[in-house]
């Protein structure tokens, strides 16, 4: 329960007025009417008027306290004991426990030179609201306070006993501060470390997308150059085939001219060209061979490595021409195994094994 000294009754009762009129207002109430009215005699005309000036203020909360205690700041002490009076009457009406305790504390030292029982009175209510509120600073200042005046009134015992309780205060506030410190310290350690972990973190997975996109373009390009190889020692293969087949086919053709030439010669007795037998290879094939199909292979046996332009150009033909006709007898020969650039080879050679056959 708060006690509210004698000064301040006055202004209580008439800041809770309005309550009281309320309740007068109440049917059948008129011991509660007769009671405000005896509680509105009762109120000292400068109370009444002190109340209406505090309400005139009409601040929110402790502005107006801390206006009239700040005042104090740039008058004398023994002038200020009203802005400190104003002050602790709003910090009470506010019910601003820390403020009144504060002004109490302020007000104790104007006493102390010359009232040091009201300084005691002061520092006391002062030390009781700052150990209940546990306001630290403001205790160490009211304990230190009463033992300056208890030791100026010769009571030393309890100088003493506030001595210690100042200097107790002090040493709390200042392992506190310590231990703010400290756990202040400890956070941004952690959040510094926090934040190295991070970046080392963030710096590592850089590195790694980096290597890994090293990596993937090594594979690729370790990929392309073997694909590369692959590709050119293939078609080096396939070229080299190529020219074995044709030096073997150009062989044969060779070998086969030579039996046709002895074969013409023994059968002329001159050394004329040899010829291809038309009779035998167009019985062998079952079919008859067009003039455009004779004159390409005539000309096949006089140089097995003319081009199709070439035929086209001594045949004057177009060279699609040239090339259908000799589609056209790769099939009728039966001409589909090697290298599709070998197929004329190829076909003269089956043309002169035909011509030569017995």
């Amino acid at each position: 329960m708060k006690f509210v000294s004698y000064p301040d009754l006055p202004l209580l009762l008439f800041a809770k007025s309005r309550y009281i009129w309320m309740l007068a207002r109440v049917p059948k109430s008129a011991i509660r009417l007769f009671l405000s009215i005896l509680l509105f005699t009762c109120i000292a005309p400068s109370a009444v008027a002190q109340e209406l000036k505090i309400d005139s203020l009409n601040l929110e909360e402790d502005e107006t306290a801390n206006r009239y205690y700040n005042q104090n700041l740039k008058i004398e002490p023994t002038l200020a004991i009203d802005n400190y009076r104003t002050s602790l009457q709003i910090h009470r009406l506010n019910h601003n426990e820390p403020g009144e305790a504060e002004v109490l504390v302020n007000l104790a030292r104007v006493y102390r030179r010359q009232q040091p029982d009201s300084t005691v009175i002061l520092a006391r209510q002062a030390l009781e609201i700052t150990q209940r509120i546990n306001k630290k600073d403001v205790l160490a200042d009211a304990a230190y306070l009463l033992s300056q005046t208890y030791e100026a009134l010769g009571q030393y015992q309890l100088a003493l006993e506030m001595q210690k309780l100042h200097r107790n205060t002090r040493d709390s506030m200042f392992n506190q501060e310590v231990q703010a410190s400290v756990l202040r310290s400890e956070a941004q350690y952690e959040y510094n470390k926090k934040q190295l972990q991070d970046r080392i973190a963030f710096e590592q997975e850089i590195t790694k997308t980096k290597l890994n996109a090293q990596l993937y373009y090594f594979l690729l390009l370790g990929l392309a150059v073997l694909l590369f190889v692959a590709g050119y020692m293939y078609l080096h293969k396939r070229n080299a085939k190529y020219q074995a087949e044709r030096t073997e086919a150009l062989l044969r053709i060779s070998q086969l001219r030579e039996s046709m030439a002895k074969q013409t010669l023994a059968a002329s007795g001159t050394g004329e060209k040899p010829l291809l037998n038309k009779e035998k290879i167009e019985t062998a094939v079952g079919t008859k061979l067009g003039d455009t199909s004779w004159n390409i292979l005539r000309l096949l046996l006089e140089n097995p490595s003319i081009s199709n332009y070439e035929i086209s150009q001594s045949l004057y033909l177009s060279e699609e021409s040239v090339s259908s006709s000799l589609r056209r007898m790769y099939s009728i020969f039966d001409i589909h195994s090697g290298h599709s650039k070998n197929h004329k080879i190829a076909l003269l050679t089956k043309v002169v094994e035909l011509s030569i056959s017995d």
